[in-house]
Parts: structure tokens; C-alpha cells; sequence
């Protein structure tokens, strides 16, 4: 998390989030090697309920925690609002992926999915958060001013 990004005072958990991402990093790369692009609209639902449910536990979320739980992997607390703002690309990424390829747009669909999963891959593998930076560009077309260092 950087200084541009939303801040909500929720807390959420970072380390379940990151397994999230791993899964829909596998799942994706697996789609797009198959072709089976209509896996997109299953993970479209999961970032959906993860964006819009009161609870925000959907079945990859429910997944995530409970494997935390089994490996005892330590639970680091981190804002909720900033892993909203990306789960929310997250469903727009996997939406126009599977409509470009329900469009015969495959090609498209390709690069959306590829630049889908690396910006998850980043998250899952580096914690670094795509998403972050596009809050900051879309501040700055907005014409919010970017943070002075302290």
C-alpha cells in the first residue's frame, strides 16, 4: 500500500488475500492456455461477491482463510480499502476478458487476461499492487495533487 491509495480504516487481511491471488493467478493462466475463457465469468462472480457482498467472504476468500488457518501462516492486518479499489479492476479486468472472447475477440482477450494475471501475479507473488498506481493516475486525471514526502 502507498501513500495514493484509498484509505478506509477496515481492516482486512493481507496474507489471505495474496493465497487468493495466487488461485486466480493458476485459474487464469489455465483458462487462457486452454481457451476455456468462460472460466473468467466464474472468477468475474468470486471479484463481484468479494466487491459487492456485506460480508466480502466469497468462496475463494472462504478458501483462502481456512488454508491460512491450516498452515498457521501469519495473518498480517492491512486497509480494506485499497484490496476493494482492486478487486473491483479485478471484476472489470475479468469481464471485458471473457466478453472479448464471447465477442470472437480472442486475440483481445488474450492480452486482457495476460495483463489481468500479471497484475495479480504481482500482488500474489511481490505484494505490490497495481491497483495502487492506477488510484494515483486516476487522482492525477481527476486533478488531485500526488502527496509531498513527509
Amino acid at each position: 500500500m502507498s501513500a495514493h491509495c484509498p484509505i478506509s480504516g477496515k481492516l482486512t487481511d493481507n496474507t489471505a488475500g495474496r493465497v487468493v491471488a495466487s488461485v486466480v493467478v493458476l485459474v487464469s493462466l489455465a483458462a487462457i492456455a486452454t481457451g476455456a475463457w468462460w472460466v473468467f465469468a466464474v472468477l468475474a462472480v468470486d471479484f463481484a461477491w468479494r466487491s459487492f457482498a456485506p460480508d466480502r467472504k466469497s468462496p475463494l476468500a472462504f478458501v483462502a482463510d481456512r488454508l491460512v488457518a491450516a498452515f498457521d501462516w501469519k495473518r498480517v492486518p492491512s486497509d480494506a480499502a485499497p484490496k476493494l479499489f482492486a478487486t473491483r479492476l479485478g471484476l472489470a479486468m475479468c469481464v471485458a476478458t471473457f466478453a472479448l472472447a464471447a465477442m470472437g475477440l480472442t486475440a483481445l482477450a488474450l492480452v486482457a487476461g495476460a495483463a489481468f494475471a500479471a497484475c495479480i501475479a504481482l500482488y500474489a507473488a511481490a505484494d505490490v499492487c497495481v491497483a495502487c498506481h492506477v488510484y494515483q493516475f486516476w487522482g492525477r486525471l481527476r486533478g488531485d495533487r500526488a502527496p509531498t514526502p513527509a
